[in-house]
């Protein structure tokens, strides 16, 4: 059965966690154990660790008893003991904890027969110890020694508490004191005691808020300066610079001097003139006319336009001349246009290399004046010839080869890096679709009018490739 006196045990710890009690206990008595407390020492209470007030309590004999509004609250109980090292200082040296359980609050309750005659005698108890504590006052008077008295006639009291789980009384005597005498002169002061052992550190509090940045200190002394490294390889010559001569007054402007590329002078513009004009940042104005340079490959300028033959008409229109018979014969892909003459012979001068015949210039004979050697070569080249059969033929042409086709539906030739190709082939009552593909990603260009997209039907064609020149050759019906 749970008592009313709550055992504090310590073991060489500086705090002790005690068993729980309930809410609405009173006439609560801490026992202390396992510490060497003076006969009388003071214990302060309250129901918050950290802030508040505390009540204080006088223990004697080990024992203290706890302030009954403590449990009222139904909060935990902080007790801490203090004591006086001396006359003039004190320090706690202990805590105790004592958990509380919270309960519905009790009604008043009349003590059980039981009870009120456990009551009775335990008051009856009490009163003899205060005549023997009377008694025992008197005699100590009688040797001279002041003490304090009970008051005549005084009783002891008690307070009872009833457990309304148990039904357990817990009861709290009290016994009436008489006035205290003169105090006694004070004893010598005794002996500090040995510090105890230091408890264990408490939890880490809360990081305070950081503090405000502190003044920029003094900036330090410069060091010495380094060594000087070595020099370094002289640089290229500038350009020739643009001269400015000495003098030049108010309304003067300075312009390139005549007859030379870099010098300048100081001149008078005509009134209301232009002050200067300027070519990349050079002035070109000289005696009020501006000298604007031709233009060259690395200077900006004019552009001198001819009149006559050359690239440019005077109008700024372009100049397109026919190709020579070299052009022709050469294969050019400028912008000379090949006229149908020469497209002829640029295609027999071809025809003539192929041969082997090696007479024939670029530059000279007209159209069919070749030697008899060359028309023998191009006739024994051309007396040979490949048959192409089917009306859907792909043909991946060889240079210097003659391909005869039937009637055909759809024709498909990729034409070789070079040389001659020559192709015939029948397009029938359905016109047949030519496909013609140019080595190397060149352009095609077709001479003579010829389309390769529109053919007609029941019609013969011969088409004739060289070195890139397209065209065709022959067309009968």
């Amino acid at each position: 059965m749970e008592t009313n006196v709550i055992v504090a045990a310590f073991g060489g710890n500086k705090v002790v966690r005690t068993a729980a009690r309930w809410q609405w206990n009173y006439g609560q008595i801490i026992q202390f154990e396992g510490l060497d407390l003076p006969g009388t020492f003071t214990v302060h209470f309250s129901n918050n660790d950290e802030i508040g007030t505390a009540k204080g309590a006088t223990g004697r004999d080990n024992t203290v008893i706890i302030p009954d509004e403590y449990f009222l609250t139904g909060q935990t109980i902080y007790a801490w003991i203090f004591l006086h090292a001396g006359v003039d200082d004190g320090e706690t040296v202990y805590k105790i904890i004592i958990p509380i359980n919270k309960r519905p609050k009790p009604t008043d309750e009349e003590p059980t027969p039981v009870q009120q005659s456990q009551i009775e005698t335990a008051i009856a108890a009490l009163n003899a110890g205060v005549e023997a504590a009377q008694e025992a006052a008197e005699s100590v008077q009688d040797m001279g020694v002041e003490s304090e008295t009970l008051a005549p006639g005084s009783e002891a009291t008690v307070e009872k508490t009833v457990d309304p789980e148990t039904g357990a009384v817990t009861l709290e005597f009290g016994i009436p004191r008489g006035d205290t005498g003169a105090a006694g002169p004070q004893g010598p002061q005794g002996e500090r005691g040995l510090t105890g052992p230091t408890g264990p550190q408490g939890p880490q509090g809360i990081q305070g808020e950081q503090g405000p940045k502190g003044d920029t200190g003094a900036k330090g002394d410069t060091g010495p300066a380094g060594p000087t490294g070595p020099t370094g390889a002289t640089g290229p010559a500038g350009a020739d610079g643009v001269g400015v001569p000495a003098g030049g007054t108010t309304g003067q402007v300075l312009s390139k001097a005549s007859g030379t590329d870099y010098d300048t002078e100081w001149t008078t513009p005509e009134a209301g003139g232009v002050q200067d004009v300027q070519v990349n940042g050079v002035s070109v104005l000289q005696d009020g006319v501006a000298n604007v340079p031709l233009a060259t490959g690395s200077r900006f300028g004019a552009i001198k336009v001819p009149t006559a033959g050359g690239l440019f008409a005077e109008d700024g229109g372009i100049y397109v001349n026919s190709a020579t018979s070299a052009h022709a014969k050469a294969g050019s892909q400028s912008f000379w246009p090949i006229t149908p003459a020469r497209q002829h012979e640029s295609t027999f001068y071809g025809l003539a290399k192929a041969a082997g015949d090696t007479t024939q210039s670029s530059s000279s004979n007209t159209v069919g004046n070749y030697t008899d050697a060359a028309k023998s070569a191009i006739s024994e080249m051309l007396s040979g010839s490949v048959s192409v059969s089917g009306t859907a033929p792909v043909i991946t042409a060889l240079p210097g080869i003659r391909y005869v086709c039937g009637e055909v539906t759809t024709l498909d030739i990729t034409l070789p890096d070079s040389g001659i190709v020559d192709v015939v082939f029948t397009s029938g009552s359905t016109p047949a679709v030519l496909t013609v593909t140019p080595p190397n990603g060149m352009t095609m260009k077709w001479a003579n009018g010829f389309d390769p997209t529109s053919l007609e039907a029941d019609t013969v064609y011969e088409v004739n490739v060289m070195d890139g020149v397209f065209g065709v050759v022959g067309v009968w019906s």
